[in-house]
């Protein structure tokens, strides 16, 4: 299944999820949709990486990118 980041990065939430689910399985995501849109994404082990953005689901797609970056050799 094909997931368009840019609907991610323009506030879909759906879409943010769909690559947090792709990118990141067994991952938690945690999302705060009050003023500071702040997303935060949890491993099994504890590591946390978390994002702020303009928008929620900008914030969640920097958090799911930045871990995915650290999880790659």
């Amino acid at each position: 299944r094909m997931i368009d980041v840019s609907d991610a990065y323009s506030g879909s939430l759906d879409a943010a999820k769909a690559l947090h689910d792709a990118l990141l399985p067994g991952w938690k995501a945690r999302i705060d949709t009050g003023r500071r849109h702040r997303a935060w994404v949890l491993d099994d082990r504890g590591t946390k990486i978390d994002a702020y953005a303009d928008r929620t689901a900008r914030a969640w797609l920097l958090a799911t990118l930045r871990a995915y970056r650290e999880t790659q050799p």
